[in-house]
This record gives C-alpha cells, structure tokens and sequence, in this order.
C-alpha cells in the first residue's frame, strides 16, 4: 500500500523527500537573492541557532548559514547565465505533495507502532487535502525532491528545527527507509 506513494515520488531505496513550498514567483534561485533570503528567514526558526555539522553535540555553525549552504542548492531553481534565465525545478503535482504527505505520516507513525500501515495512509490523506487548501498550487510553488540518504545537505536536516506555521512559506521533509 505504502508502496504508491514511494513510486510516485520516485524513492527507490533510503532517501530523504523534501518540500519547499513560497509564493508563485517567490521561488528561491542556488545563488543569492532576495527570495533566497526570505524563504530562509521564515522558515528557520531562530538565526542565533547553532547545529552540530561534523561532531555530534559540538555547536559549528549557524543552522541558516548551513541550510543555505548544504540544503538550498538541493531544492532551488538555478540561474543560466549562458541563456540569462531562471531554470526552474520541476513543480510538484497534486499526487506528488499527497505522496509526501502520506509518507511522512507514516514514517512518523508506524515504525513505532503508533499506526498501521492502513491507518497511517488513510490519516496522510486527510491531512494532504487539508494541506493543499492550505498551499494551493495557483497561488504557490512546490517543489517535492527526492534525495540519496548520504547526499550533502541532507544530513543536516536532523538538527534543525523549522516554522511551518506560515501561510505562505513551508518546508519539510521525511526520511524514507
């Protein structure tokens, strides 16, 4: 059952699923930016925060100084400066952000025992509708990606803590194994 929803966004073996979700056209690019500036600002929870990157427990770096670094360049549209435009990543489909949804209900849920599989899918969907009503795709870019386990910026992700309270700024991610 669980099955679907790995395939429709693409997991293959132990990865992470991110979700970044801003406004149209609020979309961050690799390199600085405004929008770059601004989905890190509210998404992150304190500047001040300080995360462990090489040794566990050991406070090394600013954790808005390694999301820009490590994760932003995973999920952020490029610029081309050969042809002088934004190269967009692909935007995520309706079936794509309920897929994300389901499985971080139930990767929360059920290797714990919390859920059964059936139960854990039926409670990722009622949160998916809630989830895109709250961030419908006319009025906002998603972006869902799938990245290897041991990729650089994804590790990190543990460590850190996010505001999704926003309204207009989301990102999340799960851990698929």
């Amino acid at each position: 059952m669980i099955q679907k929803y790995l395939d429709a966004v693409d997991v293959t073996g132990k990865s992470f699923v991110l979700c970044a979700i801003t406004p149209k056209e609020k979309f961050p690019q690799k390199s600085y930016s405004e929008d770059f500036h601004m989905f890190a600002k509210q998404i992150l929870t304190d500047d001040d925060n300080y995360i462990s990157l090489f040794e566990a427990g050991r406070k090394e770096i600013l954790q808005d100084v390694a999301f820009k670094i490590y994760t932003l360049p995973l999920i952020g549209d490029s610029y081309d400066f050969q042809h002088r435009r934004i190269v967009k990543q692909k935007r995520a489909t309706k079936e794509q952000i309920e897929a994300f949804i389901v499985l971080k209900e139930y990767y929360n849920t059920v290797p714990h025992g919390e859920l059964s599989e059936e139960e854990a899918v039926r409670n990722g969907l009622e949160k998916a509708d809630s989830f895109i009503k709250k961030y419908p795709s006319n009025k906002h870019d998603i972006v869902i990606k799938n990245v290897k386990r041991h990729e650089d910026g994804v590790s990190i992700l543990r460590e850190m803590t996010f505001n999704n309270d926003n309204d207009e700024y989301y990102f999340g991610f799960c851990y698929c194994y």
